[in-house]
């Protein structure tokens, strides 16, 4: 699998998380389709866009799968990525832009899943050992509190 398969198959699982009777989906990963490109204005924003039905709040949800640490670490994005996620952040406030992690075993069902928000990341690439409260469930549906994704 390339890692463009591996980011849509990822892709797909997370989005697969967001029960449909809970969270309305408004917008969907960047895609070519038929025959058309995402604009490069739509490819810098996170991949999804969900709305909690019950709240009406809608967050941003980027999706990364990660097969292992690098040097005791979990490389969320790189530098540049992270800088832009923090911008986004701020131009859409008050709604949250969440970063979901699946680390190990396949894309389409790892080992560990990680929820980040990107307004209280404080680095693009986290110490496992600072990952435990970052941590939950990849079998498990998502929930949503006001302001957290759990």
């Amino acid at each position: 699998m390339n890692t463009k398969e591996i980011g849509d198959t990822f892709e797909s699982y997370v989005r697969h998380l967001f029960h449909p009777l809970e969270f309305t989906t408004e917008k969907l990963p960047a895609k070519k389709e038929d025959g058309k490109r995402a604009s490069k204005k739509e490819k810098k924003k996170p991949d999804f866009k969900f709305k909690h039905n019950e709240t009406e709040h809608s967050f941003w949800v980027e999706a990364k799968y990660r097969s292992e640490f690098y040097k005791e670490k979990l490389r969320v994005c790189k530098k540049y990525k992270y800088d832009r996620y923090k911008k986004f952040q701020e131009r859409v406030k008050p709604e949250k832009v969440f970063i979901v992690v699946g680390h190990q075993g396949k894309p389409h069902r790892p080992e560990n899943l990680y929820v980040f928000d990107i307004e209280k990341m404080k680095h693009p690439t986290p110490f496992k050992h600072m990952l435990e409260d970052k941590e939950r469930d990849p079998r498990t549906l998502f929930e949503y509190q006001p302001g957290e994704l759990i």
